[in-house]
């Protein structure tokens, strides 16, 4: 017995994806070792497809946690999981993994300055595209250490995604690469020792 009515088409812009993961919870204090950082090394660029939970989009009702396998006309594009999900939110599946495009994470510097209630940690990925067009990639960067951080500089504009992560729309020519660095600093008030 079906839960809801079959929808046949839903608004739906497919993506890819970098994630360095990273945990989702606040820590109780800065966090100083410069080993919690999120991955590093070579990362896997997942496909995706976002689609926003809206009745222009077809759909605009809370849907609970499940399996979806996800179709583009008869073609089976993957399966993934969702969340409770409310109406209005975005959802998000991971399809697969681009075998064509790659990702390398760095960590390129990492200062700590008690006396100033400072982290400061910069990052650079590299982006490579082995395909015969040109690729736009979601780079998500966990930012973890601390509640209070700002990206002082990037060489791609950052945006906000939530409270622990900033994220990075990079472009990736055709058979070329994308380097994108950052930095971000944390800050934290007197009185909290990290």
């Amino acid at each position: 017995m079906p839960l809801f009515a079959r929808v046949d088409a839903v608004a739906c812009k497919r993506a890819y994806v970098v994630d360095a993961g990273g945990p989702d919870w606040e820590p109780p204090r800065p966090l100083i070792d410069p080993g919690f950082r999120g991955e590093t090394g070579d990362l896997p660029v997942k496909s995706a497809v976002s689609i926003q939970n809206t009745k222009e989009a077809n759909l605009g009702q809370p849907l609970p946690a499940g399996r979806a396998r996800i179709f583009q006309g008869s073609d089976f594009l993957g399966e993934s999981t969702l969340g409770h999900t409310p109406a209005g939110a975005e959802l998000r599946f991971e399809v697969g993994t681009a075998f064509d495009l790659t990702a390398r994470r760095e960590n390129t510097g990492f200062n700590v300055d008690r006396g100033g209630r400072t982290i400061t940690e910069s990052f650079a990925l590299t982006l490579a595209n082995a395909k015969d067009t040109d690729a736009t990639i979601s780079v998500i960067e966990p930012l973890p250490r601390w509640s209070d951080w700002e990206v002082v500089s990037s060489s791609v504009p950052a945006e906000r995604r939530d409270a622990r992560h900033a994220e990075f729309t990079v472009a990736v020519p055709a058979g070329g690469e994308t380097r994108l660095t950052y930095t971000v600093r944390y800050r934290w008030p007197d009185g909290v020792t990290p």
